[in-house]
């Protein structure tokens, strides 16, 4: 049947075909495919827990019994209506059991989610050629999604951003769609009959361990203080932050810095460049932040925001080496901040 964008699957949601019986759903932001998955799920059969019309499997559980999404896709609902196959996970054990089903004419609708797959993978593959069958692509969402993600969650409770607190908003949300939805719900849930959502609300109510107690961690690497990111880093892990969440704040970080350099070489005075940042530097940060700006230059900056982003390209690539990529990473970038502090003295 083809294949389709994550920002128009809601609209084809309304109206599927109703050959279509299946639905693949694939990305490396695993929040934003369950989500589409969950919506999915939600349109076929009503809710995605009803224990009657909805089954969930996972690609291990398909493999130690390859006959049973068959099983489940013939299966008749006892309250009548469609069921839905929900499957986590799809791998080699789905494909497999997948190409039967499709090939007989389907059954059960099948709803179903995977990690990134490349346009040569096989699932994709089929799933894209299938006339009875619909591949969903779910990418990295950029600034106009996250916009409207925002928008789709404060607008119906009659909340406004105002300027500043849109960007402070837009620069500590991550990637994971997921976790940015959790995000502007508790701070919509905040600012509930406020009208406006200002930026003391965004900075009292957002981010949590991964923004207010990760700045320790952040400062520390650009710091060069390579003991101190060891120590915030296993803290922070410890504690559930999520390691590709701690790059995303050091990247937007070297950001900042690479703006406020720029700023100061064009004649701005460091205090008047910390008070102007958009959003502001904590006050309580703007000491360690002028050391990191006497001791990291342009290019080093730019060097350091380049390393961050591909270690979290090889992240989302191995998920499972996720928590030790990101700390050998800070721990590297700590190192190249603590020569470059040396070599001031």
């Amino acid at each position: 049947m083809g294949v389709l964008k994550a920002a128009a699957f809601d609209g084809f949601l309304k109206k599927p075909p109703a050959d279509l019986c299946a639905v693949l759903i694939h990305g490396a932001d695993a929040g934003a495919v369950r989500e589409l998955a969950k919506r999915a799920v939600v349109k076929i059969a009503g809710a995605a827990d009803d224990p009657f019309n909805v089954v969930r499997l996972d690609d291990a559980a398909l493999a130690s019994d390859p006959g049973r999404l068959a099983d489940e896709c013939a299966s008749l609902s006892m309250l009548g209506g469609r069921r839905v196959v929900w499957v986590t996970d799809a791998g080699e054990a789905f494909l497999k059991a997948v190409e039967a089903i499709l090939a007989g004419g389907g059954g059960n609708f099948i709803v179903a989610e995977s990690g990134n797959l490349a346009k040569s993978s096989r699932l994709r593959t089929l799933f894209e050629k299938s006339e009875l069958a619909l591949a969903v692509a779910v990418y990295e969402d950029d600034g106009d999604q996250v916009t409207a993600l925002i928008e789709s969650i404060l607008t119906p409770l009659d909340l406004v951003l105002a300027p500043d607190a849109r960007v402070a908003l837009l620069e500590l949300l991550g990637a994971d769609r997921a976790a940015a939805r959790r995000e502007i719900e508790k701070l919509a849930t905040y600012c509930l009959g406020a009208n406006e959502v200002r930026l003391e609300d965004v900075e009292a109510i957002c981010g949590g361990s991964s923004s207010g107690d990760a700045d320790g961690l952040v400062d520390a690497v650009f710091g060069g203080e390579v003991e101190r990111v060891d120590r915030e880093f296993t803290a922070l892990n410890a504690s559930g932050a999520d390691p590709g969440r701690l790059l995303t704040l050091a990247g937007q970080h070297a950001v900042k810095l690479q703006t406020l350099k720029l700023d100061i070489e064009r004649g701005m005075r460091v205090d008047d460049a910390l008070r102007a940042a958009k959003p502001p530097v904590f006050f309580k940060r703007h000491e360690a932040v002028r050391l990191q700006l006497r001791i990291w230059d342009l290019a080093a900056l730019l060097t350091a925001a380049s390393t961050l982003s591909s270690c979290t390209q090889q992240m989302r690539r191995s998920p499972s080496m996720a928590e030790t990529l990101a700390s050998r990473t800070l721990l590297a970038l700590a190192r190249n901040g603590r020569a470059l502090h040396t070599a001031l003295n």
